[in-house]
């Protein structure tokens, strides 16, 4: 089974939060909001690796995630997102 770009980012974010020490943790983030082309793709990810979120639910790590990288506000995962973080 092949796996994609999206998931290899995710498998490299789950080994991250593990404390891999060769891992930035806010690199692997960034990482896969790069990776994964759509917010859908990302958050189906997000399901099938929760100990890459550190503990948070899908929908809070993204938002988190896209806010924390202001440079990838225009990352495909963050698509829709950054404009809600004026809250």
């Amino acid at each position: 089974m092949t796996v994609t770009v999206c998931e290899a980012s995710f498998q490299r974010l789950t080994s991250a939060q593990n404390g891999d020490p060769s891992i930035n943790l806010l690199d692997a983030q960034a990482e896969s909001l790069q990776a994964c082309k759509t917010p859908k793709e990302w958050l189906d990810m997000a399901a099938k690796y929760p100990k890459a979120l550190g503990g948070q639910s899908p929908e809070d790590a993204l938002s988190a995630f896209c806010k924390g990288a202001e440079s990838l506000s225009a990352a495909p995962s963050c698509e829709g997102r950054t404009e809600q973080s004026t809250n």
